[in-house]
């Protein structure tokens, strides 16, 4: 009797696993997405260049059901698509963001209770997801960058630097959002940044160092957007790094234009005059952006790292 239990309760725990795996849907489309996965969390923001991942997603038919709506100027809903999952990833592309998807989930697939379990192939991230490794990380793209999360976020590299610590990583495919200085390193002032993608394939057997190449570096452009930036700082400053190059806002002012710029975090170099030591300082300020935000207000937590630029810190 107990033998019997035994082999029942195994042939559940397999049929679990079989119809569960990690599914990464990845943004290849020039638009900001909104995704759900059916019967996962709503509208959860894909930039392009950029991926969500869903590590127990339950399969219908082998595919991944998701319902997308894009960032025209207003959130516009495309529809429910049903996109086939290779080696664990669901892509969403232009020529799927051009086309008409069904309304509802139930409308693209009735029966969402018959799935098909992914070959095994395309099981690889789930089985070999424990098996970690020390792995360094070399730049090799030929520009810096700094890596904003992953095991190796805030690692920053120059060309052809080494990261000093080594961090653990599961093979497969590792993508990580970067900060990416856009300009050729001979000419470099350190202060045009973009926001990208970095991505590349760890194969099971890799140990040691991550090589970076320029080809896995995907530098996204970003859209013209309207922006209201609204400081609550007791001293004016001019951002003079990255998307926001440029900008001059007086101390609790506002300013109104349009950038080209990413969403969500956007770290740029600003400039200023300290009101009360009179020392020139320069200093990183950190916002994030989201779609249909009215305003975004800059206050003192949102800059960090404040450094006096020498020969300018003579005190009134």
């Amino acid at each position: 009797m107990k033998t019997k239990t035994v082999f029942l309760l195994v042939a559940v725990l397999i049929t679990a696993v079989s119809s569960f795996a990690q599914v990464t849907v990845s943004n290849t489309a020039k638009k900001m997405c909104f995704i759900q996965l059916r019967n996962g969390k709503a509208d959860q923001m894909v930039a392009p260049g950029a991926s969500l991942s869903d590590p127990n997603y339950k399969l219908v038919n082998g595919n991944a059901e998701i319902s997308i709506k894009v960032m025209e100027g207003n959130i516009k809903p495309i529809g429910c698509f049903s996109l086939p999952v290779t080696n664990g990833q669901a892509v969403i592309t232009d020529e799927i963001l051009s086309k008409s998807g069904a309304k509802t989930f139930a409308e693209l697939s009735p029966d969402a209770s018959v799935t098909t379990p992914l070959p095994s192939a395309a099981l690889t991230d789930v089985v070999v997801k424990g098996k970690t490794r020390l792995m360094a990380m070399t730049n090799l793209a030929g520009s810096s960058f700094v890596v904003l999360d992953s095991p190796f976020a805030g690692v920053c590299l120059g060309d052809k630097q080494r990261s000093r610590e080594r961090y653990n990583v599961s093979p497969g495919i590792l993508k990580c959002a970067i900060l990416y200085d856009d300009d050729p390193i001979e000419t470099s002032t350190g202060r045009n940044y973009k926001q990208g993608l970095l991505s590349i394939m760890i194969p099971e057997g890799d140990t040691g160092t991550i090589l970076v190449k320029k080809t896995n570096l995907v530098i996204n452009p970003g859209e013209d957007v309207r922006l209201k930036l609204r400081s609550h700082l007791s001293y004016g400053f001019e951002v003079v790094g990255s998307i926001l190059n440029g900008i001059t806002i007086g101390p609790k002012q506002p300013w109104s234009g349009t950038k080209k710029i990413n969403y969500g975090f956007v770290n740029v170099s600003i400039q200023y005059t300290d009101d009360i030591t009179g020392y020139r300082c320069q200093a990183d300020l950190e916002l994030f952006i989201a779609p249909g935000d009215r305003w975004i207000d800059i206050y003192s937590k949102n800059v960090k790292n404040i450094q006096v630029i020498k020969g300018y810190n003579v005190q009134r």
